[in-house]
């Protein structure tokens, strides 16, 4: 089972993309297993989205030793 509210958020972070979708379901589910959770919620589909699209750092910022 999935929320309303994951659904919703699986699609705004994917833009629809199948491929991006299959990754953060994917995700989410194993965390939401791992939680003993009935159903992936909304904070699952962000918890996923953070270990599979980290932020992509900008062409200007440079890391600092």
């Amino acid at each position: 089972v999935i929320t309303h509210q994951a659904v919703e958020a699986l699609h705004s972070i994917s833009n629809g993309l199948p491929r991006i979708i299959d990754k953060l379901a994917a995700e989410a589910l194993c965390i939401a297993a791992e939680a003993k959770s009935s159903a992936v919620e909304l904070h699952h589909i962000r918890a996923a989205e953070r270990r599979v699209m980290p932020r992509r750092r900008s062409d200007n910022t440079r890391e600092t030793p």
